[in-house]
């Protein structure tokens, strides 16, 4: 933990916002690593590799959720003035937000309510354990070239129900998705205008 605060506290003296991001890729793991399925809310596979996943117990939910929890508190123990939760990319959050991934017919699945609860609960869980002055972000993105992905009208509804019950403090969005990674890791034949510096003048 001491390295961690000498590392914050280094840059807040120079007026920086120190923020750690929390995540998990659900059945974008790699097993190999791992030694263990992959958790997910249905069981489906990766599309980068042929791990499979299984359907996510209500006990290993409420794992998670407290996993996310008790990370958040680690982190504002270490001097970090906020956590960015990571429902991006397709990775585990955005995988239950996501009708095509998210087959349950439980609490944790169906309707915008039910997709949502496990995002919803782990923010709720951070704000209780960690207070209103500690920052909650989400990370989301934009993946338009898929129809599985979740459109941006719907991606604007989840962010605005999350924003509605004062779950999040900022949202930043990216482009691609676990389902293809050539917009993550841009190569020669990539536009270049992804990621450029526009200038203010």
């Amino acid at each position: 933990m001491e390295p961690f605060r000498q590392l914050t506290g280094a840059c807040q003296e120079q007026g920086a916002v120190m923020i750690q991001q929390l995540y998990h890729v659900g059945q974008h793991g790699d097993a190999d690593n791992s030694f263990a399925p992959n958790w997910s809310p249905s069981g489906m596979p990766s599309y980068h590799d042929s791990d499979g996943s299984h359907a996510m117990t209500e006990a290993e939910i409420e794992t998670i959720i407290e996993a996310f929890i008790q990370a958040a508190r680690r982190c504002q123990l270490a001097g970090f003035d906020g956590v960015e939760i990571w429902a991006a990319y397709h990775a585990l959050l955005d995988q239950f937000w996501t009708p095509w991934s998210n087959k349950r017919n439980d609490r944790w699945g169906g309707s915008l309510e039910n997709r949502t609860r496990l995002s919803r609960q782990i923010c709720t869980g951070i704000r209780e354990a960690c207070g209103d002055d500690f920052i909650i972000g989400l990370a989301v993105n934009d993946e338009p070239d898929y129809d599985v992905a979740l459109s941006r009208e719907s991606l604007a509804e989840i962010i605005a129900r999350h924003d509605r019950d004062e779950l999040i403090d900022y949202v930043t969005c990216g482009t691609g998705s676990y389902l293809d990674f050539y917009k993550l890791m841009p190569t020669v034949f990539t536009r270049r205008t992804w990621g450029r510096i526009w200038p203010l003048s």
